[in-house]
């Protein structure tokens, strides 16, 4: 299938049978089809389409899928989630991976009704795709997945893997994750979790993914039912990935969390205003972990860091860390950011000074004055180019309705209250 354009569209009304023993809730519902699904297209395109109360996903791109491109379409009332790229298993035939498509400009919005682990765009084994001003919300697991490799190249792992007559099998192999030189920017995520599941992230990564870059992104509103409900969150060997010129915010367990993973550049964003902690990592390793340079990160509750952060390779310079309850509350681990600098050798160009942002506690991350950021090298970024473009009506589409946020404020105000 190749060359056809979709414009205009709509797309209806999709069920889910439930098998007699029930379905397992794999990680971003990676199983489930969806309404729209191909094998072996090129240059498709959705445009302008309505796609909306499916049993499952919306759109798979699933086998050796290239150029295809779904823009300004509005996908929302969803079993799981909304778009998927690529597959989650391996061919051991080592035929191509599904690669250089384009989601753009779309409305991803209320689902996982059915299965609450799905994610609003999940790349699986798929490479070259770009994920660019999408508005994603109210979902109650991941926003944005990337990567399906758990831990590095070289280490082995038990995936299911399907031959040239389709028949599959469990394997223990040791194989590269194909998952490179993605880009995810410019998109809005938001209100999503609902303190349903755990272990979920805004942009969540997954093993070496090389080339992907991740920057210019709009998240905030993220909570968790328990461990986890991170903004930007690198696990299981992410390695490889650049983080950059993204504004993250009221997320329930961090800004940034990295599990595992190897040389990765989380740089010039402003993170912050979490309700646990700021900042999250957690294993040690002997190689370099992350840089972690010109950075903002403002708080007015919680944590600035958790986990061995002064114990692992992460290079730390030029960052700006400031807690709005007053410098006296601010600790850069243990103590001040003076202890933290002599203690553990590093930060050593970082500061501890009001960023002068406008409002933070209003999300409002704009600058009264630059002189902050002047001192650490950050260079501004205008975050509210996050999200869908085009008309005044596409724009207001993509506002939740005012109920839904409400709801969201009372869920994530409950769990607070509780001791």
């Amino acid at each position: 299938m190749t060359n056809l354009t979709f414009d205009n569209l709509s797309f209806q009304v999709t069920g889910y049978s439930m098998p007699l023993k029930g379905s397992e809730a794999m990680q971003a519902a990676a199983y489930v089809p969806a309404a729209i699904q191909a094998d072996f297209a090129r240059h498709i395109t959705l445009r302008n389409c309505d796609i909306g109360q499916t049993g499952g996903y919306a759109v798979w791109w699933r086998r050796e899928c290239f150029d295809n491109t779904i823009r300004h379409c509005h996908i929302q009332q969803l079993g799981a989630g909304g778009v998927k790229i690529g597959e989650w298993v391996t061919r051991i035939n080592h035929r191509p991976v599904t690669a250089r498509n384009v989601v753009d400009n779309n409305i991803i919005q209320h689902g996982d009704y059915v299965f609450p682990c799905g994610v609003g765009i999940g790349i699986f084994h798929a490479a070259h795709n770009r994920v660019t001003h999408n508005d994603i919300g109210d979902l109650r697991y991941s926003g944005i997945s990337v990567g399906w490799k758990w831990g590095y190249n070289d280490a082995e792992y038990k995936m299911a893997f399907i031959d040239s007559t389709e028949q599959s099998r469990m394997e223990v192999a040791s194989y590269p994750s194909p998952a490179v030189g993605n880009l995810i920017a410019f998109n809005h995520v938001h209100h999503i979790g609902w303190a349903e599941l755990s272990d979920m992230g805004a942009v969540y990564t997954l093993g070496e993914s090389p080339g992907t870059v991740v920057r210019n992104n709009l998240i905030h509103d993220v909570y968790s039912y328990d461990y986890g409900g991170w903004g930007l969150y690198t696990d299981e060997g992410s390695t490889g990935i650049v983080m950059e010129n993204n504004l993250v915010y009221r997320c329930k367990s961090g800004a940034f969390h990295q599990h595992y993973g190897r040389e990765n550049i989380i740089r010039n964003n402003i993170l912050g205003m979490c309700y646990l902690y700021q900042l999250q990592f957690t294993r040690v390793e002997p190689h370099k972990s992350f840089d972690f340079r010109h950075n903002m990160v403002v708080m007015d509750r919680g944590i600035l860091m958790a986990g061995a952060w002064g114990d692992a390779r992460i290079d730390m310079d030029y960052n700006c860390y400031w807690d709005l309850r007053g410098a006296d509350s601010l600790r850069v681990g243990s103590g001040s950011l003076a202890q933290w600098k002599k203690e553990k050798k590093r930060d050593r160009h970082s500061i501890a000074a009001d960023p002068l942002f406008r409002n933070p506690a209003a999300g409002d991350f704009t600058f009264v004055d630059l002189k902050t950021a002047r001192r650490i090298g950050f260079k501004p970024f205008d975050y509210t180019q996050a999200g869908v473009y085009g008309s005044e009506a596409w724009k207001k589409e993509a506002q939740l309705p005012s109920a839904v946020t409400e709801a969201f404020d009372r869920v994530v105000a409950a769990r607070e209250a509780q001791p």
